[in-house]
């Protein structure tokens, strides 16, 4: 039976990969992996700089896929690879 501190620390990863793919860009200026949920747009002072804009429904559909495939990898690492019986 899965414990549900191993839900918090699958958490706790898929925090960390969130916040690593966020430094991966694609075209457009656009941050995040796979989702890109943050967008750099010019700042409306109209001083040339940058601004990020965030979309926060992607950064949990982002968040939910980590935790999601994180917590699939771990049910099958400890229910196939250490099988105990």
């Amino acid at each position: 039976m899965l414990r549900v501190s191993y839900l918090f620390w699958t958490l706790i990863v898929a925090l960390l990969v969130t916040g690593v793919g966020y430094f991966y860009i694609t075209g457009l200026g656009k941050h995040g992996f796979p989702i890109a949920f943050a967008t750099e747009i010019e700042n409306s002072s109209g001083s040339g700089d940058l601004a990020l804009s965030f979309n926060g429904l992607a950064l949990a559909i982002d968040l939910l896929f980590w935790w999601v495939l994180f917590s699939i990898l771990l049910i099958a690492v400890k229910n196939y690879v250490f099988e105990s019986d």
